[in-house]
């Protein structure tokens, strides 16, 4: 993939990865926002119930920003710990 006109190896990112996507999100499909793991392989795939704005802001919210601020709170030094 290019970036700024650059290629980059995407598969090369050490940095943790959190994937969120919606079952019935119209505006952001989740296969193409699950699509990072081809990318980027050791990135985590979170998938909830509802659609684009009902994950951030209805009844599946609490769980996204519990599972969003755990994954910041474990991935804060990279993806191999340091």
């Amino acid at each position: 993939a290019k970036v700024g006109g650059r290629m980059v190896e995407l598969a090369a990112v050490r940095m943790p990865v959190l994937s969120v996507s919606a079952e019935k999100d119209a505006i952001a499909p989740p296969a193409g926002v699950d699509a990072v793991q081809k990318l980027v392989p050791h990135a985590e795939v979170l998938r909830l119930p509802g659609g684009h704005v009902g994950i951030v802001a209805g009844r599946t919210a609490a769980s996204l920003w519990q599972r969003t601020v755990e994954f910041l709170a474990t991935s804060r030094g990279g993806a191999d710990g340091t």
